[in-house]
């Protein structure tokens, strides 16, 4: 009685089921039923005539209620009724607060995606504008060690000397920090990729311009299989830590690497094990960071954004990148690529 106060004059012996329920609907007792009483009268009906475990319902008056009905014996039926207003209302205002979570995390990332494109466009500016000034330091230094390197003493072509390879150093810096900044930021039409040609082709590409012109071993399980992305930067990707593994090894030690592959749930894991120095657990953070240079320049020259283009590279199609390693016992990097469309590219 105390749920039911606007049809308590309906809850007297010898009013049936259904009189009682076609009179709150009419009354406007139910809620959401206006327009619809008769059909909602029908429906409670088959509902109580056939019980099946327990469903809500909302009052006109703001309640709610939970009700179970269950057959007896004798063919009976036997109804509960709990109110569950305050249970209702809770997750009312739980949906709110995630709602209104939901939209200062659209907001905030609208405003971080803003931000770092505007930070990569000052990136590319400030890089692109540095590069013409380096490069004349570099050419006049040459000029003058080729037209007055006589003239000059040990210490002076020396000196000269070194301005070439900071101006060298600073050309690659500019470089990576010009390729950091561009991956992801063109609209690219993401298709199938074959990790054996992208491995051919950053072999190739190592070949003439990186790392494996030293002398080193490469093992290649095939087959690598197929991946969802985009050729260019997959190439990028593996090219980076090809350099990576034949550059980081200790004093007389011939780089020795292996590169397989892996499925994993929904995406192909490719591995790239090499016998290097390994990484300190301390470091682990640093890994991937832009300009983040675990070693000494003088030991191991770079410019610590290889593996930060390969992080965001790999970010770029929905891949995940990370390494298992052990100081003095080699490091194996992963990469994961999906093996089909997860995202619908890039703005």
């Amino acid at each position: 009685r105390e749920l039911y106060k606007e049809s308590e004059d309906l809850l007297v012996p010898g009013v049936y089921f259904k009189d009682h329920i076609g009179e709150s609907a009419r009354r406007g007792q139910i809620a959401g039923i206006i327009g619809r009483e008769e059909d909602w009268i029908c429906e409670r009906l088959q509902q109580h005539q056939n019980p099946e475990g327990t469903y809500e319902q909302e009052l006109g008056n703001g309640k709610w209620l939970l009700i179970s009905e269950r057959k007896t014996r004798d063919g009976g039926i036997v109804g509960v009724r709990s109110d569950i207003t305050e249970r209702k209302q809770a997750q009312e205002r739980l949906l709110q607060l995630n709602a209104e979570l939901e939209g200062r995390i659209v907001e905030r990332t609208a405003e971080l995606t803003a931000s770092n494109d505007q930070l990569d466009s000052f990136v590319y500016s400030i890089a692109h504008d540095l590069r013409a000034p380096v490069r004349a330091v570099y050419g006049f230094t040459e000029a003058l060690i080729e037209d007055y390197g006589r003239e000059l003493d040990e210490e002076g072509n020396d000196f000269a000397q070194q301005i070439i390879n900071a101006a060298e150093r600073m050309e690659s810096l500019i470089t990576g920090l010009l390729e950091y900044s561009q991956i992801g930021r063109k609209e690219v039409n993401f298709s199938t990729v074959d990790l054996s040609k992208a491995v051919a082709d950053a072999q190739a590409a190592q070949l003439q311009f990186g790392e494996m012109q030293k002398e080193h071993t490469l093992q290649i399980v095939d087959p690598l299989g197929e991946v969802w992305g985009l050729h260019t930067t997959t190439v990028q990707i593996i090219f980076n830590l090809l350099e990576n593994a034949i550059k980081y090894v200790g004093p007389n030690v011939t780089p020795s690497i292996k590169i397989y592959s892996e499925m994993s749930d929904r995406f192909r894991r490719l591995w790239v094990e090499d016998n290097g120095i390994g990484i300190d657990p301390k470091f682990r953070e640093k890994v991937f960071g832009l300009f983040d240079r675990l070693h000494g320049r003088d030991a191991y020259p770079g410019t610590g954004v290889g593996l930060a283009i390969v992080e965001r590279a790999v970010e770029t199609f929905g891949g995940k990148v990370g390494f298992e390693s052990t100081v003095d016992h080699g490091t194996r990097f992963w990469v994961e690529f999906p093996i089909e469309d997860s995202t619908h590219g890039l703005d």
